[in-house]
Parts: C-alpha cells; structure tokens; sequence
C-alpha cells in the first residue's frame, strides 16, 4: 500500500502485491446492533500492516533536552510501540506512553473520495471504521486521566466518526461538537451547497477529571468595555440576576436591600447618610434577586455603582456590577470558531509557502492558529501533546513554539522530509532538540 494522509495507509499499492486478506471487508454496510452499539461489515478485523512498532532507525536533530519523537511509520504500529515502551517519551529515560498524554491532535483522511498529490483520501466505508477504531482505542490508553481528544473531521465521515468516540470513550465524556469555518468562500463546485466548515469533535478521557480551559484571552474584545475611568477600561453588568427563573420563590435568601446614592454611585450593604434602599426588580417592576449575596457584597463593595435608570414604571435607582478589562482576563469560547480567529484553508498554504518557498504546497494543512487554540485550551508547558497523523506536522510545530512536549506520526517519509523536518528545525532553539525513529518495516 502506498503511504496515505498523515499516517494512514492507502489502499492503491494492493494492485501490485496480494492483498492483505486481513484488511478485506465484505461491504461498506453500517447497522445498529440490538443493544445499540454500531458495527459493520468486516467488524473485528485489524489493520496491522506494519508489524509492532519496534525496529528504529534513529537520529537527532539539535543539541539540546529532548523536546519531542517525530516517528515514520504505520500509526497504529507506532502507537503500539509507544504504549508497550519501545519508543520513550520526549523527556523520559524510560517508559511508554500509556496514560502520559495531555492532549490528543488527530486529523485523520476524511474519507472524500478525493486524490491528492500527498495522499489518496479514499478508503473503503468498512475499513475505515475499523481502521480508526483500532487508532482511537490506542489512542484512549495514551492520554492521562485529564486528557483530551480533539478529532478533526469533515461532513463525510463526520456522523460515524462521533458514533464511533461515543463507543470508545463514552457518551459522557463528550466535551463538545465544535464547528470550525474553513474556508469563508465557501466551496463553489459542489454539487448542492457550499461547504465551508469542518467539525472538530471534543472527548475526555473521563468528564470527571478532565482539564480544559474553554477560555481565551484572544476572544475578549476591549469593545466589550465601553467606560474608562483612572483605573482602566471597564463595563457595568446589572447586579440584578436577569434570569426570570431566578426570583425570590426560588432564591429567597438573595432578595434583600442594599443601601445606594445615585449622587455619589456609592453602594453598601449597611445603610448610610444619603442612602436609598434598593430591592431587585424586573424591568416589569416585578421581584427579583441579585446575583451576590449580601457577604459578598460587604467584601467587594468597591466593585459595585449606583445609577438611575429609565424603565416602564419612570427612573428608578439600580445597582450595578464594575466589571474591569485586565490582562489576565478570559473569555469562554464559544463552539463556532470562524476564520478570521483561528485561519482558513487558505491562510495555512500560505503559511507553508512562507516558511518553505519554492516547494510544492502540501494539498491539506491546517493552519497554526487553530493549533495554538486547541494546545492553549488542552494543555500547559511541558504537558505531552501527541498526533498520530501528523501531514505536514502542523501539531508539532505549534507544540515546539508554545513550550509543549510532542510526539508525531506520519507514514509519509516524503512529508517527513519536505514539510515536517524543515519546519521543526525553523522553531529549535539551541538548548532543544528532538528524534526522528524511521521504521525499518
């Protein structure tokens, strides 16, 4: 078989040996089992073509700690050799994979039907189910109880591909079923309407544990913060909960009166010379709650304003939150991410083009941004990031830049050397370095 996209193996070189009767599936036929689980035509076969994962060539590219593995090979044979312990992690003397890997990149073949100059991205339905059962099980061992997995695929297989995490790992540690626009344009030659997104679908490794950090310090926008005062930009958020399900039959203990001066914006929870007491209302003029309760309010005080407000009833005193922009402030993401935040399609080959001019541009990258956010979300520094079908190694790339440990597997030694060595020695420092393992299968 001729290497495929990122680590995954082609069906086209069968014609010129035997076929592997292994890796022979009936049909493409997808049913729903009795007790619900999904199986298909040519379940239960595997597709080890590789042999274990053991026998490496090795060499080392810089001088200084091992920073990360770039390993060529068949991934599911290289994810064996990494959780058995025949391949070491970056920065360890001995020991496998299993349970070690913070976050889990993976952007397998879509599965289109499409051929491009890298890669042919068109498997058989069957085998591809179980080619990627086989992977995401591995995949499962490796990550440590905190871990993520984040699954980048098309409308294609999409469906399936969620059905299948969902057997793995559990429905309930679905995290999220994230949308990312890739191409703003849309794609003019299809046949109906004009695609323009990918899904990136979001596991833990256990929901109870996992450790995931929705927010973003790049997605908070200074125009969110109108005001400004000596001590910086800042907005007014109402004190008074708006959530109509939230009123004093059901939170009693948070109706109360506060003592306010619209003169002077002063707020307490004691009363004061000048003060007006204030109760929490609905624009309807009905009961409402705050969202702090009065300790609260005694300790930050000093974050609270009191101004006059218009409504149905006339002007009436209110009390207000100060929320503050500061440098250290986040904001949760939310679970469309559009191209001008983490890059396009086309912005990834021109990121190629600039860091390696004169080459032939890989036929599918992903661009840097949207790696930076998936690792800032999934990890910390020196946490181990792994992708078992690394293309034009986008993953390891952005781990290197941001300080993260990485381990990356392409089947593709052509990719290895004109996309993914090139653009790994652009990010060493002197003090890094990193392995290169070519299987000698």
């Amino acid at each position: 078989m001729t290497d495929g996209p990122n680590g995954m193996t082609s069906p086209r070189r069968s014609a010129r040996k035997a076929p592997n009767p292994r890796l022979q599936f009936p049909a493409s036929r997808v049913e729903v089992s009795a007790d619900g689980a999904m199986c298909w035509a040519g379940e239960g076969a595997t597709s080890d073509v590789m042999g274990d994962g053991a026998g490496y060539d090795a060499a080392t590219v810089g001088r200084g700690k091992d920073c990360g593995v770039l390993i060529r090979d068949e991934s599911a044979a290289a994810l064996r050799g990494l959780l058995g312990g025949a391949v070491t992690a970056p920065g360890a003397e001995s020991g496998g994979l299993r349970g070690q890997v913070q976050a889990v990149y993976i952007d397998p073949p879509y599965n289109t039907g499409s051929v491009f100059a890298d890669y042919a991205d068109k498997v058989d339905h069957g085998l591809w189910l179980a080619m990627m059962r086989e992977r995401l099980e591995l995949l499962r061992e490796s990550l440590a109880e905190s871990g993520s997995l984040w699954l980048h695929i098309d409308d294609s297989e999409m469906a399936y591909a969620k059905v299948l995490l969902d057997e793995v790992f559990g429905r309930e540690n679905c995290v999220s079923a994230i949308v990312i626009e890739n191409n703003p344009k849309g794609r003019q030659l299809g046949k109906f309407f004009a695609g323009s997104h990918d899904h990136l679908l979001v596991y833990a490794r256990d929901i109870r544990h996992v450790r995931i950090e929705p927010g973003s310090a790049q997605a908070v926008n200074p125009a969110d913060f109108p005001k400004s005062d000596e001590r910086g930009p800042f907005r007014l958020l109402p004190l008074r909960n708006t959530n109509k399900k939230f009123h004093p039959g059901t939170v009693p203990t948070l109706h109360y009166g506060l003592w306010a001066d619209a003169e002077s914006g002063r707020v307490s929870a004691e009363k004061f010379a000048g003060a007006r007491e204030v109760f929490p209302v609905f624009g309807d003029g009905t009961d409402a709650v705050w969202r702090w309760s009065a300790a609260r309010v005694r300790e930050r005080s000093d974050e609270l304003a009191a101004r006059i407000v218009r409504g149905r009833g006339g002007e009436r005193l209110d009390v207000y939150q100060i929320d503050r922009l500061h440098d250290e402030r986040k904001k949760k993401l939310r679970s469309i991410w559009m191209a001008h935040e983490i890059g396009s399609s086309d912005s990834a080959k021109a990121e190629l083009k600039k860091v390696l001019p004169g080459r032939q541009i890989f036929a599918t990258p992903k661009p840097e941004p949207l790696l930076a956010r998936v690792l800032e979300a999934a990890t910390e520094p020196g946490d181990l990031v792994l992708d078992c079908f690394a293309g034009s190694g986008t993953t390891p790339v952005v781990a290197q830049r941001m300080g993260r440990r990485w381990v990356a597997v392409e089947l593709s030694g052509a990719s290895i050397d004109s996309y993914i060595v090139p653009r790994l020695e652009g990010e060493l420092s002197d003090s890094d370095s990193f392995r290169i393992l070519r299987s000698r299968g």
